[in-house]
């Protein structure tokens, strides 16, 4: 099973994408601190 660069680009993009989302959401529903959420959002 061979992954390319360029596979493994949009990866690790999508992971990050997934994670952002994830720390908005959690935010908005009061699950993390001001500063993780900021932290969230400048990365």
């Amino acid at each position: 099973w061979m992954i390319t660069e360029k596979a493994k680009a949009q990866w690790l993009k999508y992971k990050a994408m997934l994670a952002d989302a994830k720390a908005i959401e959690d935010a908005s529903t009061g699950k993390l601190s001001a500063s993780k959420v900021q932290m969230a959002m400048t990365s």
